[in-house]
C-alpha cells in the first residue's frame, strides 16, 4: 500500500499569522514575569498553551516544507535580545519606566525593528514564499543581505542574476516595503506609499494618494445619499425623473468603486503568485 501524497499550501497570511502569535506570546511571558497572584499566572498559562498549540501547528508545516523563515534584521534583533536576556526582569521593568539608560537603549532599538517588521508582516510573508521560488545560491545570497541589516543601513546593490524578470520586480518592491532600500543592478525600486483604505492596508504610488482621498470623499458623500433616498423609495412611490436620478447615483458610485480599485492595485498584482505549494505524505 502506496502512501497518499497530500497537497499543504503555505500562503503570506500563514507567516503574518506567526508573527502575531509570537508577538502575543512574548507579551504573555512578559506579563506573566510580573503576575502577582496564582490565578492570574494560571490565566496567562491557558492562553499560552493555545498560542503555543498554534505554533506547533505552523510550525510543523514549515518544517514539511523544509522552509526557514527570514525576518529583516535578523541578526541585529537576536545580537540585542542576547544582551537584554542579561539583565533581570526587574531591570527590564525599571528601564521601561524610567525610559532611560543603555538597558532602555537596547529595549528601543530593538522594539523599532521588532515593531517594523510586525507592520510589514504581511509583506514579509510575501517576501519569504517568493524566495522558495529563487534557486538556492540566489536565495542564500538575498537572505544573507536580508538578515544582517546592511540594507537598513542605505542602498545595497544585489545580483539577481539568473532570476526572472517578475520575481526580480517583485523582491525589489517587497524588500522596499519591509524596510530595505535595493538597488538590483543599479536601479532604484520605484516610490510605494502605504495607506489604509475601508480598513485595508495597500501600497500605492505618491502620485494616487490625494486621487484616493478624494474619491473616498465623494463615494462616502454619495452612499449617504443613495441610503437616503432608498429609505424614502421604501415610504413613497418615485416619480419617473425621481428613479431615473436614483438609478443614475448608483451608477456614479458603481464608477467610483471602479476608479478606487484601480487606484488602490498593487503593483505586484498579477506578475506574482504568493502562495507555495508543496507534497507530503
Amino acid at each position: 500500500m502506496t502512501d497518499k501524497m497530500a497537497e499543504i499550501v503555505i500562503t503570506p497570511r500563514d507567516i503574518a499569522r506567526i508573527l502575531e502569535l509570537n508577538k502575543q506570546r512574548a507579551e504573555l511571558i512578559f506579563r506573566k514575569s510580573y503576575a502577582n497572584n496564582a490565578s492570574l499566572s494560571v490565566t496567562i498559562d491557558k492562553e499560552l498553551s493555545i498560542i503555543e498549540a498554534s505554533l506547533s501547528s505552523f510550525n510543523e508545516k514549515l518544517k514539511k516544507a523544509r522552509m526557514e523563515l527570514v525576518f529583516p534584521n535578523g541578526e541585529p534583533i537576536t545580537a540585542l535580545s542576547a544582551q537584554i536576556d542579561k539583565h533581570s526582569h526587574s531591570a527590564i521593568a525599571e528601564a521601561l519606566k524610567t525610559r532611560s539608560g543603555e538597558l532602555y537603549s537596547l529595549l528601543e532599538q530593538r522594539g523599532k525593528l521588532t515593531k517594523r517588521n510586525y507592520e510589514a508582516r504581511e509583506e514579509i510573508g510575501k517576501l519569504n514564499i517568493l524566495l522558495q521560488h529563487v534557486g538556492s545560491r540566489n536565495r542564500e545570497h538575498i537572505v544573507k543581505a536580508i538578515i544582517s541589516g546592511a540594507m537598513a543601513e542605505g542602498e545595497t546593490i544585489v545580483s539577481f542574476d539568473g532570476i526572472d524578470g517578475k520575481s526580480q520586480k517583485a523582491l525589489c518592491v517587497l524588500l522596499k516595503r519591509v524596510g530595505l532600500e535595493v538597488l538590483a543592478n543599479g536601479a532604484k525600486t520605484p516610490e510605494e506609499v502605504e495607506v489604509t483604505v475601508a480598513n485595508r492596508k495597500m501600497w500605492v504610488p505618491p502620485d494616487a494618494v490625494e486621487a484616493i482621498s478624494i474619491n473616498e470623499q465623494k463615494m462616502f458623500e454619495l452612499q449617504k445619499s443613495i441610503q437616503l433616498k432608498n429609505a424614502e423609495r421604501q415610504i413613497k412611490t418615485f416619480s419617473e425623473e425621481e428613479e431615473q436620478a436614483f438609478a443614475s447615483a448608483q451608477k456614479q458610485y458603481l464608477e467610483l468603486l471602479k476608479e478606487k480599485d484601480a487606484l488602490c492595485a498593487d503593483s505586484l498584482s498579477g506578475d506574482t503568485e504568493f502562495v507555495y505549494k508543496f507534497f507530503a505524505t
